[in-house]
């Protein structure tokens, strides 16, 4: 799943002075492969990214070309020759003539673009590959792309992703499946209090070597408390058995012996742009929220620590990772007791 992408309409090419490249086999540069080029090596950018445009220009130099032109198609690409560079890295240089530019110009080609063309285009004597090509940003990173491949449509679907209209708080309901814009489904619990312990490791000497540890209450009121759905309760086997619906992800998920108790998060403003559908959660989900936590406990402590006792230090360092979960409330009431948890609230207490 793309994150973001989108296909700029217009791009920015820095040009350096014309070069004379030289096309041969590789360790072998006195047997020649085809006849020297001469080509005016670009650094095609998003014309509306500023930051971009400063690394181009230090890339350029003093004797650049700018120029800014519509991010129309691109007929076809030249293949000019394959580039070694450090630590194994390959690029695959091509010539292009962008519309309006009025001369020929010499880009990087990514070798999982030049494989989508050799699959479904061919290439021509000359090394010429027929388009359209576009240029296309994928999260930070701007690319030369076939038009009509799958990455160009991914691209095109993240950027409609991207402009869809969020959905803010006051439209959100309590057991609403909801999706974000890398299209997760994530489950809205409602308005929540919480306070959870967090524990700090601070390791001291050189030898012996000793560590301190430090507890410390973080406060949470009034949050908004989400379920991360993609893994949540879900089945597992190869594609064998039909994925599960957001209601039985919830009711599998909520009752396991070691529940994903990670997949509960606090989180003040998610990016929604989709409400696909209402579940039931049950008349008290924070109760079976806090339920799973215990549970998580157990069966984590059983599972990392096989027949042997395990020690305090794991006990009280599970018990901190799931203290938010373990003490979830409505906005308000007094918070959840718990017999487990009990040393460890002396001990804050102490150290204040």
């Amino acid at each position: 799943m793309i994150i973001s992408g989108k296909v700029p309409s217009r791009i920015t090419y820095v040009v350096r002075p014309e070069v004379t490249v030289t096309r041969g086999w590789e360790g072998l540069a006195e047997v020649v492969m085809a006849e020297p080029v001469k080509v005016k090596p670009a650094f095609a950018i998003d014309a509306d990214s500023k930051t971009a445009l400063e690394t181009a220009r230090r890339w350029g130099g003093k004797h650049c070309v700018e120029k800014t032109l519509p991010n129309d198609h691109i007929p076809a690409v030249g293949i000019v020759t394959l580039e070694i560079r450090q630590e194994g890295g390959r690029a695959y240089k091509v010539a292009i003539q962008p519309s309006g530019l009025g001369e020929t110009v010499y880009v990087d080609l990514r070798e999982d673009v030049l494989l989508d063309c050799l699959l479904h285009q061919g290439v021509r004597s000359g090394g010429w590959i027929t388009g359209p090509f576009v240029w296309g940003r994928l999260n930070s990173q701007l690319r030369l792309v076939r038009v009509g491949s799958s990455l160009y449509d991914a691209m095109k679907d993240a950027e409609a992703r991207q402009n869809t209209k969020t959905i803010g708080p006051k439209d959100w309901v309590v057991g609403g499946v909801y999706l974000d814009r890398k299209e997760e489904k994530r489950v809205y619990l409602g308005r929540v209090d919480s306070d959870e312990i967090e524990r700090h490791e601070t390791r001291h000497g050189i030898y012996p070597r000793y560590t301190e540890e430090k507890l410390t209450q973080k406060k949470m009121r009034d949050s908004h408390l989400w379920l991360e759905l993609n893994y949540f309760g879900q089945a597992f086997d190869l594609g064998q058995t039909p994925k599960r619906t957001p209601q039985e992800q919830w009711d599998k998920g909520i009752m396991k012996k070691e529940p994903a108790i990670w997949g509960f998060k606090l989180i003040k403003k998610p990016v929604l742009i989709k409400h696909t559908e209402t579940i039931d959660l049950g008349p008290e989900p924070l109760a079976l929220v806090r339920k799973a936590a215990l549970r998580y406990v157990t069966a984590s402590l059983e599972r990392h620590t096989g027949q042997d006792t395990p020690s305090q230090s794991t006990r009280d360092y599970t018990l901190c990772y799931v203290s938010m979960c373990a003490h979830l409330r409505r906005p308000g009431d007094p918070m959840p007791q718990h017999p487990e948890f009990a040393h460890l609230w002396k001990r804050l207490e102490s150290s204040q």
